[in-house]
């Protein structure tokens, strides 16, 4: 099988955009809505942790999913799912839901009127699906900050849709200057979003393995269109060639899906998927530039989704 791209390679960027990923913001169109009380604030669960907003620890990884915080600032908008978002069988495609949070998290930030809107890249962004939207289904859509690192923020988006449609989100984003550097989230930031955060610490190291040296993999070429303004792919895209890949097996909830971004996926010659299906539900997905990681994909089903209601 071969992923095919018609475009030769795109022109190349600086080092330092190549450093820095695809520029893909998590946005969100944001009205500021009052959060509930406590009484009514749902536990959001993933894995055996549960975890509120407020308990400080270290985390070294997404894996938990927090609840929808008591105070501070938390956005609620709306989303249909249309005609260019769904798979064959009236699925909302993962790319599709990846724009999602890219343009809720991106209307959020700007709304604010905090600097640098364009200084963030995706280090990780994990869904956890227990429906996927469908078809003309009607979504809100609810974010905020849920926790903070010395560099970067993690942004939580609660997916609901009017037709039984789950999906719960949370996404690592770094935060650099023009240069492309790492650079220290400052007292205006915390002053906006350090509520929802609550002290909770976020890790920004990635959980993803390697794939074994001897895989061969499948030779990628993404399209004109997968390409953003740096001439690479942005994250969206690369989760379309996930789709692609994963076509043959079908994508059904419940599911976890997990990526990391390590690296830039510019065009190449020798741009390749690499493929392993370690276990029965379990399926690891890297896209490759020659020897090196761009991005890792973890897909497990029949992970227990996060129950809440927001």
């Amino acid at each position: 099988m071969s992923l095919r791209w018609s475009e030769k390679n795109r022109s190349v960027s600086p080092p330092w955009v190549r450093h820095t990923a695809s520029a893909f913001q998590l946005t969100s169109l944001s009205t500021p809505i009052e959060p509930p009380s406590s009484a009514g604030r749902p536990s959001l669960r993933a894995g055996p942790a549960t975890l509120e907003c407020g308990y400080r620890r270290r985390v070294q990884h997404s894996a938990d999913l927090v609840a929808l915080p008591a105070d501070g600032r938390l956005v609620r908008t709306s989303r249909a799912v249309r005609l260019g978002d769904v798979a064959p069988d009236r699925r909302m495609r993962v790319d599709a839901l990846l724009r999602v949070l890219q343009d809720v998290g991106d209307d959020d930030y700007r709304s604010t009127g905090l600097p640098n809107p364009d200084g963030w890249v995706a280090r990780r962004i994990v869904l956890e699906v227990g429906r996927f939207p469908t078809f003309r289904e009607a979504l809100e859509v609810t974010t905020f900050c849920s926790g903070t690192g010395s560099r970067w923020a993690e942004r939580r988006t609660s997916i609901v849709g009017d037709d039984g449609a789950r999906v719960e989100a949370a996404a690592l984003w770094v935060q650099v200057d023009t240069a492309g550097r790492p650079v220290r989230l400052d007292d205006a930031f915390l002053a906006v979003y350090g509520a929802t955060a609550a002290g909770r610490t976020v890790g920004s190291r990635r959980t993803h393995d390697d794939p074994s040296p001897d895989a061969a993999g499948v030779p990628f070429t993404p399209r004109f269109v997968d390409l953003d303004p740096l001439g690479h792919m942005n994250n969206a895209a690369q989760a379309a060639a996930l789709e692609e890949v994963l076509a043959p097996d079908g994508l059904a909830a419940p599911v976890r899906v997990e990526l990391e971004y390590r690296r830039p996926a510019a065009p190449s010659s020798d741009l390749r998927v690499v493929i392993d299906r370690p276990a029965e539900g379990a399926v690891d997905v890297w896209l490759c530039t020659g020897a090196d990681v761009a991005t890792s994909v973890r897909v497990r089903r029949g992970v227990p989704v996060v129950q809440s209601s927001v």
